[in-house]
């Protein structure tokens, strides 16, 4: 289980990173909403990837966030 909690916790940089991103090109003079959008897309991918991992699944490799979402519904009953 601690390998999968040390790759939930990757993921959780790497989303961190990604919002990072995000907010600094938001305090830009001309705000790039596309790339914006992009980094919060990420940040929520990586967030299910690594909520998925810590709860011993694997995640699929896609930019889907409503895939993702599917496998996570059954852990919530």
């Amino acid at each position: 289980m601690s390998d999968g909690r040390d790759l939930a916790r990757q993921w959780l940089a790497k989303a961190r990173n990604d919002l990072l991103n995000a907010e600094n090109n938001l305090k830009a003079d001309q705000i790039p909403f596309d790339t914006v959008c992009f980094h919060y897309q990420q940040a929520a991918e990586k967030l299910l990837k690594a909520y998925l991992v810590a709860n011993g699944l694997p995640y699929p490799i896609t930019h889907d966030l409503f895939l993702l979402l599917e496998r996570i519904l059954p852990l919530r009953n």
